[in-house]
């Protein structure tokens, strides 16, 4: 005696791995955006390996903070409902912040003090921007958005100096500085 049977079998569709990322600076959060599919079911898990050694992710939708810029090799493998999973490996990118440095001329009252910019930048990215505060509020001229500018001080005294750098990729770094001005000598003279 034959004995017929009919299993049923379902196979289910293989789910499309999808994101994008969107690159930020160095220290920020860079997000990245799931837009997987599946065409029966649903995306049941997520793994993101953000390629930097950290601990996977696993949220849809995650961002990342990377501690140091460059191009990072970021894979996302989702799994359906149905048990089935794709996988997809594209770059992001932590931009890097510039480094802000500035050295100045001696600071006697009444003279212009000049500000040289010594901030630095790995190409391919540039300094773009540079945004000074000489500290001083009674000034007409307290900022300035050249990269080395120069700033006469009507009154001695400490100055808190700012220079905010900002990079061709919009990441920015300052630094914070003084400025000494002194009093000019005066001079007595007596027949």
């Amino acid at each position: 005696m034959l004995f017929r049977s009919t299993i049923p079998v379902t196979v289910n569709p293989k789910p499309a791995a999808l994101f994008t990322v969107t690159n930020a600076c160095t220290k920020s959060p860079l997000s990245f955006n799931d837009a997987s599919t599946v065409a029966t079911g649903a995306i049941a898990s997520y793994t993101w390996n953000f390629g930097d050694g950290s601990a996977p992710g696993t949220a849809a939708s995650p961002s990342h903070t990377y501690a140091d810029s460059g191009t990072y090799l970021v894979t996302l493998i989702v799994t359906s409902s149905g048990g089935c999973k794709d996988t997809l490996t594209a770059n992001a990118t932590a931009y890097q912040l510039p480094v802000p440095s500035f050295t100045d001329t001696a600071k006697c009252l009444g003279i212009p003090v000049t500000f040289t910019n010594q901030s630095t930048m790995v190409a391919p990215a540039k300094i773009t921007a540079w945004n000074w505060n000489f500290g001083d509020p009674a000034s007409a001229s307290n900022t300035s958005a050249l990269q080395s500018p120069t700033h006469i001080y009507a009154a001695p005294g400490t100055y808190n100096i700012t220079l905010t750098d900002t990079t061709n990729n919009k990441c920015f770094a300052k630094i914070f500085g003084k400025a000494l001005v002194y009093a000019l000598p005066k001079v007595a003279f007596s027949p």
